[in-house]
């Protein structure tokens, strides 16, 4: 089987002050669509064949297609509508969750944000979700519940539920995370919809210490090729 090298690196971070630093690389791999390969990360010593506090890893490796659509980019495009006076607010902010940092649609219940967009035949909508730390431990705080609705122009009067999740940390430890999701709309693909996210109290409909959002939320074309791969740091394989 013949091997393709499709990155290779060589860090020096201990002479080389620029790379103390994590680096973020893609590369194409759509000449392998439709195979089944093997990538293999290897990590090697350097030119002393000293392998002596080499400790390098891979940051989040991952295959990705190309964003169709962005939703926090166009957020101005938006159109927010809330209730519940102050409580219902609409925002583009970070949110840290675990160490892990995030751009995120804030939504404190009860709020909607709607989008207008023209989807891809196989459109994929990704997102994460997740509630701050801080409502951890909160005591008055019952969780929230995010929506996501689809309405078809041409059914006007039929809006179309594709997700639903209730996140109550405070009350369910395994709630105290990001939660990385992946909605089908290939239903709607080839149309111009409204895709509306929606954020709403806890069953005690308590709007206290609902702090939460949708993390770096976008479509995803997977109708043709030109899938990527991100991978981080030294080199990397490929096998048909």
């Amino acid at each position: 089987m013949k091997q393709y090298t499709v990155f290779d690196s060589y860090l020096d971070p201990k002479n080389i002050v620029s790379q103390r630093e994590i680096f973020t690389k893609y590369f194409d791999i759509s000449r392998w669509e439709g195979q089944t390969v093997e990538i293999t990360f290897s990590t090697g010593c350097g030119p002393n064949d000293d392998c002596s506090y080499d400790w390098a890893g891979w940051g989040e490796p991952r295959i990705t297609q190309p964003v169709y659509y962005d939703f926090l980019e166009d957020f101005a495009s938006a159109l927010t509508s809330a209730s519940n006076g102050e409580n219902g607010h609409v925002d583009v902010l970070e949110q840290t969750i675990n160490y892990d940092t995030r751009r995120i649609l804030y939504q404190h219940p009860t709020s909607r944000v709607t989008y207008s967009v023209s989807l891809p035949e196989r459109a994929v909508l990704q997102f994460g979700l997740g509630m701050a730390p801080e409502v951890w431990t909160a005591e008055n705080s019952d969780g929230a519940v995010y929506n996501i609705y689809v309405r078809d122009p041409e059914e006007p009067f039929v809006t179309q539920r594709v997700y639903h999740r209730m996140i109550d940390p405070q009350n369910n430890p395994d709630d105290r995370r990001w939660f990385n999701e992946r909605v089908d709309l290939s239903a709607f693909g080839g149309k111009e919809v409204e895709i509306i996210f929606e954020a709403l109290p806890g069953p005690a409909d308590n709007y206290d210490f609902d702090w939460g959002g949708w993390s770096s939320p976008v479509i995803i074309d997977e109708t043709g090729p030109g899938s990527r791969a991100a991978y981080a740091t030294e080199s990397a394989t490929i096998t048909p």
